[in-house]
């Protein structure tokens, strides 16, 4: 089975000039990269959708913020992402920049062979 969504950088085609599209594993790797980014309440109609990472980088850096971030990354993926099953998540801090930088390995459904996907968080403000 295919998995294809739009890429939301919204790039041109260079043939068809359409709107090119993510497949497979890229697909999912934005999808879910989308989700974790995504503050709760950010997206109109639907406040339940998103995660709540990026308030994580304001907090003290210990184990118990480890399997928060665990258990925050498990879960978004596990209702917001069908396509996709955590198989492990690992995180480096740097405290004093707070930076959080999550690698999650993945598996599409009915696909054996695990994925890496590397998200950056970091405070803007």
């Amino acid at each position: 089975q295919r998995f294809k969504d739009l890429n939301l950088a919204f790039t041109r085609h260079p043939v068809t000039a359409d709107v090119t599209i993510k497949s497979d594993a890229e697909a999912i790797k934005f999808a879910i990269r989308n989700l974790l980014l995504t503050k709760k309440y950010e997206v109109p109609f639907h406040p339940e959708i998103g995660s709540s990472l990026v308030g994580q980088l304001f907090e003290n850096y210990t184990v118990a913020m480890k399997n928060i971030v665990t258990q925050e990354i498990k879960n978004v993926v596990l209702n917001y992402e069908p396509r996709a099953e955590v198989l492990d998540v690992l995180y480096e801090g740097v405290p004093y920049e707070n930076r959080l930088n999550v690698v999650v390995i993945f598996r599409i459904v009915n696909i054996s062979e695990p994925i890496t996907l590397n998200i950056l968080l970091e405070r803007t403000r």
